[in-house]
């Protein structure tokens, strides 16, 4: 076989694989493409959930002890209903979070602590332990937005 001959084999080989593997190489691409846009797409959903939950929350607890120390207990109606909703909230929150990141175990520690703090005060300057204790989920839960929202740009 001369070299033209070995040339032009060469070339159909090379060909051959390239229509073979071509193909392949794309689709392993579109798939990494679909799973990067649909796990980006959840994460986002996740952060507006988590985030909306959260400033719920915080907006009921504040609530509840600011109207704790007039009441003087669970006998009013619309009382009850709004600790009800917070523990619906407080539940929420825990479900959204995940349980082997620190910060997030630290923020539903948090939540936790302002849900009780909220139900059981019962003196005005319970409102003020609560503005801080609001104003620290607020801030932790910036700084895990902020990490899970770096992961959407990335397509992680």
């Amino acid at each position: 076989m001369n070299s033209d001959g070995f040339f032009v084999l060469l070339s159909l080989l090379i060909a051959l694989v390239a229509v073979f593997f071509g193909p392949l190489i794309q689709l392993r691409i579109a798939k990494r493409q679909i799973r990067a846009t649909v796990v980006s797409a959840n994460r986002q959903a996740w952060i507006n959930t988590l985030r909306d939950t959260i400033a719920e929350f915080i907006s009921l607890t504040r609530s509840i002890t600011a109207k704790s120390p007039e009441l003087k207990g669970y006998r009013d109606e619309a009382f009850v209903k709004d600790i009800n909703e917070s523990i619906f909230l407080q539940s929420k929150i825990a479900l959204l979070l995940n349980p082997l990141e620190d910060d997030h175990n630290q923020l539903l520690d948090l939540v936790t602590k302002a849900a009780y703090s909220a139900k059981n005060s019962r003196e005005e300057r319970a409102y003020m332990f609560m503005d801080r204790m609001c104003n620290d989920i607020i801030a932790l839960s910036k700084s895990i937005l902020k990490k899970e929202w770096e992961r959407v740009k990335r397509g992680e």
